[in-house]
């Protein structure tokens, strides 16, 4: 099944590379014959998900390099946050338990712990997928996806520092915007020698989340979340990496050498 999806994200299809420096395994949920209580989203992947660009406009870009556009319908949305809420109720029970899905959240579920491992190839698809490969860093095919979903408030996350991902295209996805606060702010496309560069003229842009539409953008685009004031917040995280794309990151920065898409060049 998930290399029939590959072949489809990817044309004209290409035998990938093996990966330079696989990212490491997903955190698995400690708990015998965890089942999905929908059994749908399991086999979503063979169906039409609801990706409705046509009936949402499409993407649109509200500032250079960034994408937004309705990805999901309410209907799916709330079947998400359903199996969410019910690992979230189980883990308050003792009954599951996860490290944090990286150094920057502090709480998550990787998509891989809910058995939605391929969920992420199903929803990075079609103009999604088609853009990704036109962001400013992504300089070769994409090969994997990998997600998480983040809750902001209650027990959540509060907030979450300026970073880059490990990734060479983030989709955000909001999957419940029932909160004040907690929108995310973009701070400019940044190689590892300039990191802390400081923000440039035009390079700012803030993003209110609405349940159901996403913000797609380069991995290396700086970012950060403002604190949560009330209620919470429901995100799914997909990142879209190359093979070698952590290493290259890595070894730019290591070289001196600064890329063409860095913010710093301007």
């Amino acid at each position: 099944m998930l290399r029939r999806l590959l072949r489809a994200l990817t044309r004209p299809p290409a035998p990938p590379p093996a990966p330079a420096a696989p990212p490491p395994a997903a955190p698995k949920a400690v708990v015998s014959g965890w089942r999905l209580a929908d059994e749908g989203l399991a086999t979503v992947v063979d169906t039409d998900f609801d990706v409705d660009f046509a009936a949402g406009g499409g993407l649109v870009s509200p500032a250079p390099g960034l994408w937004t556009g309705r990805v999901l319908g309410e209907v799916w949305c709330r079947r998400l946050r359903r199996e969410v809420e019910r690992w979230e109720a189980a883990r308050r029970r003792g009954e599951v338990r996860l490290e944090p899905p990286n150094s920057m959240h502090q709480y998550g579920i990787p998509l891989e712990a809910l058995g939605l491992g391929e969920l992420g190839y199903a929803l990075f698809a079609g103009e999604l997928w088609a853009r990704a490969l036109l962001l400013p860093g992504v300089s070769g095919p994409l090969h994997s996806v990998t997600g998480f979903v983040v809750r902001y408030g209650h027990e959540g996350d509060d907030a979450l520092a300026q970073h880059v991902d490990d990734a060479d295209a983030t989709l955000s996805l909001c999957l419940d915007d029932a909160c004040q606060g907690s929108e995310l702010v973009m701070e400019g496309l940044r190689c590892g020698l300039h990191l802390d560069h400081p923000l440039g003229p035009g390079e700012g842009f803030t993003y209110t989340h609405r349940a159901g539409y996403a913000l797609l953008h380069p991995g290396k685009h700086r970012h950060r979340v403002l604190p949560i004031r009330q209620g919470s917040r429901l995100s799914l995280i997909l990142w879209a990496r190359g093979p070698d794309s952590r290493a290259r990151f890595e070894a730019e920065a290591e070289a001196g050498r600064c890329p063409p898409w860095c913010g710093a060049r301007r």
